[in-house]
C-alpha cells in the first residue's frame, strides 16, 4: 500500500474513533452545561481554561519527542522509556507548585479555588496516559489509543451524568472527572507494559537533561498554543465575571468539538513524515502537500456553514438562555478553518526538525493574543476575545507559512486554499437565501452545493482518487 495510502487510512482510523469520542464529550457537555447553568458552567469552564494552560508543563514536548523516538527506533523502547517517565514525573511536580501558587496570586473565591485543585490533580493523572499513547502512535497503532479515548468518553459520561443526577453538583462533577482519568490512565499502562514493551527499571540520569531540552523545544510552542486558546476565558473572568465566561464557553465548546479534524491528520502524519524527512524528503513533501489540500477542502466549508447557522445551533444546543454565545461562536469558528493549517504547516516543521521554528511564531502569537485580549475585552466583552482569538490565529497561519518558505522549502497550496475559499463563498450564499430554512435543510443543501462546486472547479487529480479508491477496497 502506498505510503499517503496508508497515512489516510490511519486518518481515517483516528478520525472514526475520534469522531466518535467527540460526539460523546460534546454531547456530555451539552448535557453539563444545560445541567449547571450559565454562572455555575462559567466557574467550570473557567477551572477547565486554567488547568489547560497549566497541564502542558507536566509534558512539555515529552509526548511528541517519545512518538519521534518510537517511530525510528523501535527495538530499544525499554531502556528509554523509563527515563522518559521520570522526566514527566519531574514536570508534573513543577507543575502542582505552579498550580498552588498562582492560585494564591490571583485571589480567587474558595470555591473556585477547590474546583481548580480538584481539576488539577484530574488533568494531572490524565497527561501521564501521554505515555503509553504516544508509544501506540509511534509504532502507528493509531485505533488502540482511539479506543482507550472511546473508553474514557464513556467513563466520564457514566460517572458525570450519575453524579449530576444525584444533586452532588459542580464539585461532584470534577471528582468524576478525576475518577475517570485514573481508569484510563491504568488501563492505557497496562496495554504498554502487556504489549508493547518489558519496561527495564533501569535509569540513565545522565541524559535527562538533554532529553528535557530537546522536549522543551518541542513542547514550549505547546505551551504558548495553550495560553493564548484559553488565557481569554481567564482574563474574562478577572475582568468581567463567571457569567461571561459561560457564555464565551459556550460557544467555544462548539469549536473546541470540530478541533478533532486538524488533530487526526496531524496525528497520523506526524510519524511518517518524521521518518520520511530522514529517508526521502521529496515524499514527505508529496505527503504535506495533499494532506494540506484535503484540510482546507474540509476547514473552511465547516466554518462557513457554522458561522451562517450559529443562531440555530446554539438554541438547539444550550437552549434560550445561551442564545447571546451565537454572536461568538459566528467569530470564534473560523479558528477552525485557520486551525487546519496551521497543524499541517507546524507538522511539517516539526517533522523537518525546525520545532524551535513553531515556538517562535507561538511566543510572537501569543504575546499578540494577550495584547488583543487587553485592548477588545473592556471594549467588546466576549465578542473582543472572541475577535482576540481569530485575529491570533490569522497570525500563526502567516509566520507558520512564511517559516515553511524559509526553512524547509516552498509548498505547493495556493490552488487548493483558492478553490476551497470559493466553493466556500458560493456555500455561504446558498445558506443565506434559505436562512429561514430549517437547519437539516440548510446542513444539506449546504453540502450538496459545495461538493457541486468542488467538482466544478476540478479540485481532485488523478492521484486524488487513487487515494480513495485504495482507502475504501485495499486491505492494509
Amino acid at each position: 500500500m502506498g505510503t499517503i495510502t496508508r497515512v489516510a487510512k490511519n486518518t481515517s482510523l483516528v478520525s472514526t474513533e475520534i469522531i466518535l469520542v467527540n460526539l460523546l464529550s460534546f454531547g456530555f457537555a451539552v448535557y453539563v452545561t444545560r445541567a449547571l447553568g450559565v454562572m455555575e458552567f462559567g466557574k467550570f469552564a473557567f477551572a477547565k481554561a486554567f488547568m489547560e494552560m497549566l497541564v502542558v508543563w507536566a509534558d512539555l514536548g515529552l509526548a511528541k519527542l517519545l512518538i519521534r523516538e518510537v517511530a525510528r527506533n523501535r527495538e530499544d523502547i525499554s531502556s528509554y522509556l523509563p527515563d522518559f517517565a521520570a522526566i514527566k514525573l519531574l514536570f508534573s511536580i513543577l507543575t502542582v507548585a505552579m498550580i498552588a501558587l498562582l492560585m494564591r496570586i490571583l485571589g480567587y473565591e474558595p470555591e473556585v479555588i477547590r474546583i481548580v485543585y480538584i481539576l488539577g490533580g484530574a488533568y494531572l493523572v490524565h497527561s501521564f496516559t501521554g505515555i503509553p499513547v504516544s508509544v501506540f502512535q509511534g509504532y502507528e497503532r493509531m485505533g488502540l489509543g482511539s479506543s482507550l479515548s472511546v473508553f474514557r468518553s464513556l467513563l466520564l459520561i457514566l460517572f458525570g451524568v450519575t453524579v449530576l443526577t444525584g444533586g452532588y453538583g459542580l464539585k461532584g462533577l470534577c471528582w468524576s472527572i478525576f475518577a475517570a482519568n485514573a481508569i484510563h490512565a491504568l488501563s492505557a499502562f497496562f496495554f504498554l507494559l502487556n504489549g508493547f514493551a518489558r519496561i527495564k527499571f533501569c535509569f540513565h540520569p545522565a541524559v535527562w537533561w538533554s532529553i528535557a531540552k530537546e522536549s522543551f523545544s518541542f513542547g514550549v510552542g505547546s505551551v504558548f498554543v495553550r495560553i493564548y486558546a484559553r488565557i481569554d476565558s481567564v482574563m474574562l473572568s478577572k475582568m468581567i465575571g463567571m457569567t461571561v465566561v459561560g457564555l464565551y464557553n459556550a460557544a467555544y465548546n462548539i469549536v473546541i468539538a470540530l478541533m478533532f479534524l486538524p488533530g487526526a491528520l496531524s496525528q497520523a502524519l506526524f510519524p511518517v513524515t518524521s521518518r520520511y524527512f530522514e529517508t526521502d524528503p521529496d515524499k514527505a513533501k508529496n505527503i504535506f502537500e495533499r494532506s494540506f489540500k484535503y484540510s482546507v477542502l474540509i476547514g473552511f466549508p465547516a466554518a462557513t456553514g457554522i458561522a451562517f447557522l450559529s443562531d440555530k445551533i446554539i438554541l438547539m444546543m444550550y437552549g434560550t438562555s445561551f442564545n447571546e454565545a451565537a454572536a461568538a461562536l459566528r467569530i470564534l469558528i473560523w479558528t477552525l478553518a485557520f486551525s487546519f493549517a496551521t497543524a499541517m504547516l507546524g507538522n511539517l516543521l516539526n517533522s523537518a526538525n525546525q520545532q524551535i521554528r513553531t515556538t517562535y511564531n507561538m511566543m510572537i502569537c501569543t504575546a499578540v493574543n494577550i495584547g488583543l485580549n487587553l485592548i477588545l475585552i473592556p471594549l467588546y466583552g466576549f465578542l473582543g476575545a472572541s475577535a482576540a482569538t481569530v485575529l491570533t490565529d490569522v497570525s500563526l497561519v502567516t509566520l507558520s507559512y512564511l517559516s515553511v518558505r524559509k526553512y524547509v522549502y516552498a509548498p505547493r497550496i495556493a490552488m487548493p486554499l483558492i478553490k476551497a475559499v470559493l466553493g466556500s463563498l458560493v456555500m455561504g450564499a446558498a445558506l443565506y437565501f434559505i436562512r429561514d430554512g430549517s437547519l437539516f435543510l440548510s446542513i444539506s443543501l449546504g453540502a450538496l452545493v459545495y461538493a457541486v462546486m468542488l467538482l466544478i472547479v476540478k479540485v481532485f487529480d488523478r492521484e486524488d482518487w487513487n487515494i480513495l479508491q485504495k482507502m475504501l477496497f485495499v486491505k492494509s
